[in-house]
């Protein structure tokens, strides 16, 4: 119950920050632009969190900033070691996910738009 919700709060913060950075824009470049927005903002969490798991400041206070990697994050090991393969393979991941979550964004945002220009134009 907690991963989905911390999925769908993820969703919504990354709707937001989508729908702040490429207002008035479409096609590609609010993809790329989305896409490099979503990934800057989860490959950045994940190097903090790596960086502080090996100065081993990891606390129960990091469990917000690890939602943000899901759901990539379930198809890590349960007892990952944190070398520096698995942590470009952590961060491909994460570069993928964050390419789908920008498709996701997108879409949701094109539908939102469609929505609302279906009503003021049946309004007027």
């Amino acid at each position: 119950m907690i991963a989905a919700s911390a999925v769908v709060l993820t969703f919504l913060l990354l709707l937001w920050l989508a729908s702040t950075f490429v207002a008035g824009q479409s096609g590609w470049v609010a993809w790329v632009k989305t896409t490099s927005l979503i990934a800057a903002v989860r490959l950045g969490v994940l190097w903090l969190l790596l960086l502080l798991h090996w100065r081993e400041a990891l606390g129960l206070w990091a469990v917000p900033l690890i939602m943000v990697l899901l759901p990539e994050g379930f198809l890590l090991p349960r007892n990952q070691i944190w070398t520096a393969g698995a942590t470009l393979i952590a961060s491909v991941l994460v570069t993928l996910g964050s390419t789908v979550w920008a498709i996701v964004v997108l879409a949701t945002l094109s539908l939102f738009r469609r929505r609302v220009s279906l009503t003021r134009t049946s309004r007027g």
